[in-house]
């Protein structure tokens, strides 16, 4: 469960920003997410590895909003990653505003939909306020 050292290079090198703008991604991740907690998304996904272990992270994440509980493996794969990259901006949002919510609940009504591991291309849907 590690990432690449490249992986761990670049989202090290993402700085959180409070005021970051966000949007939802529909593909590959299926989630919320926040312009400071992504890289470049050519650069990382080169290996499949970091892109499986990125991607996982997303959706654990979803179920943390859906006030859902980590099952061992994925309590195990949360802190792996997290002991990695512990300032990556990804951790911290733990939870949503309610503009961000209602986004999540609109785009995602079911938090355990299967999310695809093949993406054809990245498909982005911003809020009219980013």
């Amino acid at each position: 469960m590690n990432l690449s050292q490249k992986a761990v290079s670049r989202l090290t090198l993402l700085r959180y920003e409070p005021r970051s703008a966000w949007g939802v991604n529909m593909l590959p991740f299926g989630s919320i997410f926040w312009l400071d907690e992504m890289p470049s998304m050519a650069e990382l996904f080169e290996n499949t590895n970091d892109a499986f272990l990125i991607h996982s992270m997303f959706g654990l994440r979803l179920k943390l909003w859906d006030g859902q509980t980590l099952d061992a493996d994925e309590q195990q794969l949360w802190d792996s990653v997290k002991a990695q990259v512990p300032e990556w901006p990804f951790f911290k949002r733990l939870s949503l505003s309610t503009e961000q919510q209602q986004a999540h609940q609109l785009h995602f009504p079911q938090a355990d939909v299967p999310r695809p591991f093949v993406w054809p291309e990245l498909q982005l849907v911003l809020p009219s306020r980013c």
